[in-house]
């Protein structure tokens, strides 16, 4: 499992950006099943990761707490191992029950990197390699689990890859290593925001390169691992009024990230799902499952949704991706995307037509007040149905929200 905090899909090439090569992420999608549309339930890394380790929704509401898969595996004695340079992972009470954790500290004064083997993304990966290489931890049943801060941490790519994304008459990007966070008003300055753009697509160089030298190590490893690559959230880079997570709104640059599935090669030695890109909404909480299924050798059908879509096999596909962060929820179908904030008591209603829309510069809550009124009803349905956890029972969407071409 391989988890790269606040990437967002839209600086990775298999999921259309034109202007950054991301070369070991698109080989690696060449060989797995790809989520189009893969969206964070939260903004808290905390909760999200919550998540990813009960297979719940953050809006279910549980009596008592579920064991997490950590715990699962370790109730079988299967070996688990967290690396990691984010501390705020090792605190989570579930990550106690990992077999071992590897805990890089961050750096504290960090400045730009004469070469990416020098950076910090690197050196954590350097440390997975050594797990990885040295203890035969991707063997089948057990799970090593690899996050990076990603854009969290320190911005150290090598200043010339900030350069090198500059054009001629382009002024030079920022050389601060502090991730910036900052609100955008019509007095920044445009140039400083692309300046800020270069600088984060450079530390996505950086994960790529690193992701590449993961792939790498982990290709040369005996047996064939299931591999995961994904990303809990994004980060926005202006588009909404923000730079940076803290504080931001539920919009796409925060919400929409990537996720790679690469399955074991079966009997006749095709991956399941390569080359596949999948079209329906998934979320982080279905991770769970076919990491439950297949870390600890179930003796039974897979039941995993991620499973079927990539052994061509039926599921029931989910309509309705929500987000919950603070006083805002945020609705996504294949067809729309409502965000409801709270101010004051009352409700602000932000509506976008899917998935044409994709940066979401065009709001049409005024022209469509019954398309708002039933996405609005639609996700008040969905969290009553999540506080009594009862989320597989809600009805199917009208066509016309789940589908524009109605």
């Amino acid at each position: 499992m391989i988890v790269c905090d606040l990437v967002p899909a839209s600086l990775l090439a298999p999921w259309g950006c034109t202007w950054l090569e991301t070369p070991c992420t698109s080989r690696l999608a060449s060989e797995s099943l790809l989520i189009e549309t893969h969206w964070a339930s939260s903004a808290s890394l905390a909760t999200l990761y919550d998540s990813y380790w009960t297979g719940k929704h953050p809006l279910e509401k549980m009596a008592v707490a579920n064991p997490s898969l950590i715990e699962r595996l370790a109730q079988k004695k299967i070996e688990q191992t967290l690396i990691t340079d984010e501390p705020q992972l090792v605190a989570l009470p579930a990550a106690q029950h990992f077999s071992e954790v590897i805990h890089l500290p961050p750096v504290e004064e960090a400045v730009p990197s004469e070469a990416v083997d020098a950076t910090g993304m690197w050196q954590l990966a350097q440390l997975a390699i050594e797990h990885l290489t040295t203890k035969s931890a991707a063997r089948q049943g057990s799970l090593t689990w690899i996050h990076l801060q990603g854009l969290l941490a320190p911005w150290d790519a090598p200043t010339e890859w900030r350069t090198e994304l500059a054009d001629e008459d382009d002024p030079e990007p920022p050389t601060t290593t502090t991730p910036p966070v900052a609100l955008v008003t019509e007095a920044t300055d445009p140039d400083l925001l692309l300046g800020w753009q270069q600088a984060a697509a450079a530390q996505v160089r950086v994960l790529d390169q690193v992701l590449g030298e993961l792939m790498t190590a982990i290709d040369t490893l005996e047996g064939d691992p299931l591999v995961i690559f994904t990303s809990p959230r994004g980060y926005p880079l202006g588009f909404h009024g923000r730079i940076g997570p803290t504080g931001a709104s539920l919009y796409s640059d925060l919400l929409h990230t990537p996720l790679l599935v690469r399955f074991p090669r079966d009997a006749t030695g095709n991956r399941p799902g390569k080359l596949y890109r999948e079209q329906n909404l998934t979320q982080p909480e279905q991770l769970y499952q076919l990491l439950l299924e297949h870390v600890a050798l179930e003796d039974r059908e897979p039941t995993s949704t991620l499973y079927a879509m990539a052994h061509d096999l039926d599921f029931v596909p989910q309509e309705r991706a929500v987000t919950a962060e603070r006083d805002e929820r945020l609705l996504r179908t294949r067809a729309w995307q409502l965000l409801v904030r709270k101010v004051a008591g009352d409700e602000q209603f932000e509506l976008f037509a899917k998935a044409d829309d994709r940066w979401e510069v065009n709001e049409v809550a005024r022209r469509l007040p019954t398309v708002v009124q039933q996405l609005a009803a639609e996700l008040a349905s969905f969290e009553a149905a999540a506080e009594q956890q009862a989320l597989t029972t809600l009805p199917k969407l009208p066509e016309v929200l789940a589908d524009q071409r109605h």
